[in-house]
């Protein structure tokens, strides 16, 4: 996301985490299923200065919402 800062950023994830968690996927048989997303964001250049940083601390957070419980965006170091 282009030009915007991290709390921005995590907003409109969460929002979007929210949406994919809340629709209904149809399957075969009539049924539908729910999936839910993990995120992990970093900010450039407070948070690295290069792509292989930023995606290190983002890969990072990423492992954290999953050992956390899944299903959340993670945007600072806990």
């Amino acid at each position: 996301m282009p030009d915007t800062r991290l709390p921005a950023a995590s907003r409109k994830l969460d929002d979007v985490r929210i949406l994919i968690g809340t629709t209904l996927i149809p399957i075969p048989g009539g049924n539908a299923v729910t999936v839910t997303i993990s995120a992990g964001l970093a900010e450039y250049p407070t948070q690295g200065s290069s792509d292989d940083e930023l995606l290190a601390v983002a890969d990072e957070r990423l492992f954290q919402a999953k050992a956390g419980g899944r299903n959340r965006v993670i945007d600072r170091s806990s």
